[in-house]
């Protein structure tokens, strides 16, 4: 069993982006799991979809810090940003389910993470929740810098498993997830692997 979450606070994805993404893990992910949505208000979604509350000292993206806090989650849980696309099986992850913390590197060329797919052992994660105090938001540009300043760099997914649309798409054809960074979003596009999910333009 592993935990699944995402995080929909503000205006900035309409309730469907989180079925989607429900959608894509219940079609790719060979494992039973529990999803989870962090978000500041009601929301229509699939009914098996566990609601979680946000935080309000915590705006938009920096919710991902609530992730890591003691006690919301038991077991591997696997984190997925809304704009992501799902293609291919996520049996890769296996090998990777009892590491304490792994990510993507990230796609600036800086030395970071990109948060927006993580998978990581809760009891070893405490660390990101506990450390941040509300003066981390002007410290750091995003929730990214913060983690890697509390984990130090350390795991990455393979870059040829989870790549950027934007950098990588000689890899997409055959990744399993590809993220969609900046411009341009899934729903900008009209290609299969998107249409798929959210039907033509």
């Amino acid at each position: 069993m592993i935990n699944v979450a995402c995080v929909n606070v503000g205006p900035a994805y309409e309730d469907k982006y989180v079925d989607v993404l429900h959608a894509m893990v219940t079609e790719y992910l060979p494992m039973d799991f529990k999803f989870f949505c962090i978000s500041d208000r009601e929301r229509k979604v699939h009914h098996s979809i566990e609601m979680l509350e946000a935080e309000p000292n915590l705006p938009g993206y920096w919710n991902k810090v609530s992730l890591f806090k003691r006690g919301q989650f038991t077991g591997p849980t696997l984190y997925f940003d809304l704009d992501i696309i799902v293609k291919g099986d996520l049996s890769f992850l296996y090998k990777h389910m009892y590491t304490d913390f792994v990510s993507i590197r990230g796609f600036s060329g800086g030395p970071t993470y990109n948060s927006s797919v993580m998978l990581w052992k809760p009891k070893k994660c405490y660390d990101i929740y506990d450390w941040f105090k509300p003066r981390c938001i002007k410290k750091f540009p995003t929730d990214q810098e913060f983690i890697t300043a509390v984990k130090g760099l350390g795991h990455f997914f393979p870059k040829e498993q989870v790549v950027s649309y934007k950098l990588n798409k000689s890899l997409v054809k055959e990744a399993s997830v590809v993220v969609f960074h900046g411009q341009p979003k899934p729903t900008d596009l009209d290609i299969p692997m998107v249409t798929k999910w959210w039907g033509s333009k």
